[in-house]
């Protein structure tokens, strides 16, 4: 009766300190990703079964979250339903987080602190202010909660047991392809418990589940099965979106451990001491830490765990972090993004119960356990302030864009996305700064260059302008709508003779409306020389 009392208590608290973090963005309007997966698409509930499982939506098909943010879908207008279920699901998290510690052998204030800051971390903004992170939240859930089971339960497992797990696992997969994961903790663990095993200890780890184990890859293998199809309608993946795609695969490798490294600083210091690179030089001091950092984790934990005392459930917290990203850390294959803060938020959990874990060991003294007390209160006090700060980035799109650019200054993409919103929301001179700056980052971005050109244009800018055209053609010679808006811009300089080449080029490419257009401007060029 107790500890259900005290399990009682913990959801409570983690739900309400989930809600007092993110109350103030309950009514937070859609930005960025939030339009195309809740303005710009039809609920999924307005067609038929078939249809709606048939179609790809998000990712290889990521049905569960679609379904899950279409039944929040009330008002048109309001989007307070979404950002509820999101800070819902969020501590959800956290009690299947605190769950975790529990099982693993933690004290339970160990298990909450590391669980409350889980919930805190300002880190996790990106994946529980905006609607689009519903896809993280809902995935580390399942991958969470079938952990706790698996590790929690007697082997081998039982019938319904050995179901729920695997209902879980499917329903991870449902959400984001990325609870894959599962699959590697769950090994990591067994071996970490074979290698910490003594002979001379009292009880020996328990059989592997290769029944349950089996039935995980087999539940795995029918999810694949179903959305294989699915990977000849991925769009590919674009420089401007990730730039490690163009890279050769050990140059990837070394790069992405370096970005891997600058997710795991700023977990330990979420408030940006510098700016976020997009892609660092091989030779950059970030890759050669980060290979070495990675190297010596990998190498010293299972000999830690072995030949020491340290337990096999701070090994495998340790090693969380690493596994929870094997399949986001761009090394196996590139991603859509280089970086993405959104993407730590299941390899974060590791860090968070070890982090708890450390300040309460088993090991209880009085003293101990207030310093850990007072340390744990500060580190939550500081988290939640900063949790708070960085919520307000999605406060408005165009405040969202000016602190994405501002933390990559460095991306052509970001810069280019806040020139695109300056110039929607009429501010085109402030415009030109980002989108001449994602044109100097990236030489070959067209699009950046389209409508870099078009902002000079309504900026009556004619000459700058025409040369943004000629450059964009070079780069995209078969659009033949810049070509003539080209040849308009020329018409507006007066620059007759250039513009008629360019009807007659128009002419020769299959666009022979553009005839009596050429003669006449040949006539004005003519008509104007000496």
């Amino acid at each position: 009766m107790k500890q259900t009392v005290n399990f009682a208590i913990v959801v409570v608290s983690l739900l309400s300190f989930s809600w007092l973090l993110n109350a103030g963005s309950i009514d937070y309007p859609l930005v960025y990703d939030d339009k195309a997966l809740v303005a710009e698409r039809d609920s999924s509930l307005d067609h038929s079964p078939a249809e709606f499982f048939s179609t790809r939506h998000e990712g290889l098909g990521r049905h569960l979250t679609v379904l899950s943010i279409d039944l929040d879908r009330s008002d048109p207008g309001s989007t307070s339903r979404f950002h509820l279920t999101n800070a819902l699901l969020m501590g959800l998290c956290g009690v299947a987080l605190y769950g975790l510690g529990l099982v693993l052998g933690l004290a339970p204030a160990a298990a909450w602190t590391g669980a409350a800051l889980f919930v805190a971390h300002p880190l996790h903004t990106a994946a529980v202010v905006p609607v689009s992170g519903r896809s993280e939240l809902l995935a580390a859930l399942f991958v969470l909660s079938a952990t706790v089971l698996y590790i929690g339960s007697r082997r081998p497992l039982g019938y319904r047991r050995l179901a729920l797990l695997c209902l879980l696992l499917f329903a991870g997969l449902a959400s984001k392809e990325n609870a894959l994961v599962l699959l590697p903790v769950l090994l990591c663990y067994e071996a970490l418990q074979r290698l910490g095993w003594r002979s001379d200890s009292d009880i020996a780890p328990a059989a592997v589940d290769f029944r349950a184990l089996g039935a995980l890859l087999l539940t795995a293998g029918a999810w694949l099965a179903l959305v294989y199809r699915n990977f000849a309608t991925l769009a590919p993946v674009e420089a401007i979106d990730n730039p490690l795609v163009a890279l050769p695969l050990f140059e990837r490798v070394a790069q992405a451990a370096s970005l891997l490294w600058q997710y795991a600083c700023r977990l330990a210091w979420p408030w940006p001491q510098e700016s976020i690179p997009t892609v660092v030089s091989f030779a950059h001091s970030h890759t050669l830490v980060a290979l070495l950092a990675w190297t010596a984790l990998l190498l010293g934990c299972p000999l830690a765990v072995r030949f020491s005392r340290l337990k096999v459930a701070n090994g495998l917290l340790l090693l969380w972090f690493l596994l929870a990203f094997s399949l986001t850390a761009n090394v196996l294959f590139p991603l859509g993004t280089a970086y993405s803060e959104r993407l730590a938020f299941l390899p974060s959990a590791g860090p968070a119960l070890l982090f708890g874990a450390l300040l309460f060991p088993l090991s209880r003294g009085k003293l101990r356990n207030a310093t850990g007390i007072s340390i744990a209160l500060l580190v939550l006090v500081v988290g939640a302030s900063g949790y708070l700060e960085q919520a307000r980035s999605w406060s408005s799109e165009l405040h969202f864009h000016r602190q994405a650019a501002a933390a990559s200054p460095h991306s052509a993409k970001a810069h280019y996305d806040l020139g695109i919103q300056l110039a929607g929301s009429g501010k085109l001179q402030e415009a030109l700064a980002p989108m001449r700056r994602a044109v100097h980052l990236a030489p070959g971005f067209s699009e950046g260059t389209l409508y870099l050109a078009e902002t000079l244009v309504r900026l009556e800018r004619v000459d700058e302008a025409i040369l943004a055209w000629q450059k964009y053609l070079v780069l995209r010679p078969d659009d033949n709508g810049a070509r003539s808006r080209l040849m308009a811009t020329l018409v507006l300089n007066e620059d007759w003779s250039a513009a008629a080449a360019q009807a007659r080029e128009l002419v020769a490419r299959g666009k022979p409306e553009f005839s009596e257009l050429a003669v006449q401007l040949e006539l004005e060029a003519e008509a104007l020389s000496p």
